[in-house]
């Protein structure tokens, strides 16, 4: 998948930017909804910095893949229209490409600078930006600064809050998100229309000649795939990810006479697709790999294999125990 700029109104990838400064400015392009006036009601007040408190201990809060999410409107609130979060980002934190397909998604930016992906786009945010995202397009984002990111999520219908909910970690330290399950993510996303593909990523951005290089393949794992890892400008090494497989770890050949040399990942095979957010990556010579890096890494996006099947399996079980009964009666 190559990778191209973003700008106002690019129809290819339905993706809608807006630079906010003093006083928001609305724009609407064909095919394209307006901003909704109640999200734009919170950006006015983001920028005013009257938003509510994140951490209100009457609020609900959660920690989802890492990222710290306050409710500040659910189904409740607005009779179904839509839902809307104030989400606090640590740095090296995002989650893993995903689609949505019930709802569609707003991002406004209201501190730090945050990475988007939208299908094979990248695009920088900062502080300002306002991003849409219709439902059925693949997107992610991700903080890959040593800042946090705060921003506000805006769904509409609502409802997404449900999954929050059911996936979510309780927030007892506001500031450092716990270690979580990525698997379950994939196992109950389907419950509410959201679908997790097969991703290749690196494990971190830096990797020692000593450790050897390591490429997760996130989402769902049941099919066979493959992905052609290129080592500095000439040399590419296919690979290839059986079904149920996550996690390659490679020895790579570094030059006499240099120091480090440059990875990235390119043209994955069977219908999976490229974290382009996390697909180039540096090895160096006899240089150690920041350890909460690359654990993070394995932890929030490894190795989805095993609680997929368990649930499988968990799901065949019942279905046998429901079918024995009938017989049986």
């Amino acid at each position: 998948m190559k990778t191209t700029g973003f700008g106002l109104g690019i129809t290819g990838s339905l993706l809608l930017t807006i630079a906010i400064n003093t006083k928001v400015q609305a724009h609407t392009f064909d095919g394209l909804p307006p901003v909704p006036g109640d999200l734009m009601e919170y950006i006015h007040m983001a920028e005013e910095g009257t938003l509510p408190d994140p951490l209100d201990p009457d609020k609900t809060k959660f920690w989802v893949a890492g990222g710290r999410n306050t409710y500040l409107k659910t189904t409740a609130d607005t009779n179904g229209q839509y839902s809307l979060f104030d989400l606090y980002v640590p740095p090296n934190v995002g989650p893993p490409l995903h689609v949505h397909h019930r709802e569609a998604e707003w991002f406004y930016v209201i501190d730090g600078n945050p990475l988007f992906q939208m299908n094979d786009e990248v695009m920088a945010g900062s502080p300002g930006t306002l991003i849409y995202g219709p439902k059925d397009h693949l997107h992610t984002f991700k903080n890959l600064t040593d800042t946090p990111v705060r921003m506000l999520l805006f769904y509409e219908p609502s409802g997404i809050e449900n999954f929050f909910t059911e996936v979510g970690q309780p927030v007892i330290d506001p500031i450092n998100p716990p270690g979580f399950e990525p698997a379950t993510l994939l196992v109950a996303g389907a419950k509410y229309g959201l679908e997790f593909p097969s991703t290749f990523v690196f494990a971190t951005s830096q990797f020692s000649s000593d450790t050897g290089v390591t490429i997760i393949r996130t989402g769902d794992p049941s099919e066979a795939v493959g992905v052609s890892l290129e080592v500095g400008d000439r040399t590419e090494i296919p690979i290839n990810f059986d079904i149920g497989e996550s996690l390659k770890t490679l020895d790579i050949f570094i030059p006499q006479g240099s120091q480090s040399v440059n990875l990235r990942l390119k043209s994955p095979t069977n219908g999976a697709y490229l974290g382009l957010l996390e697909n180039q990556a540096t090895l160096n010579r006899a240089t150690s790999v920041p350890e909460g890096s690359f654990s993070y890494g394995l932890l929030s996006l490894g190795a989805l294999w095993l609680a997929f099947k368990l649930a499988h399996q968990q799901k065949s079980s019942s279905q046998k125990n429901s079918n024995s009964h009938v017989f049986n009666s």
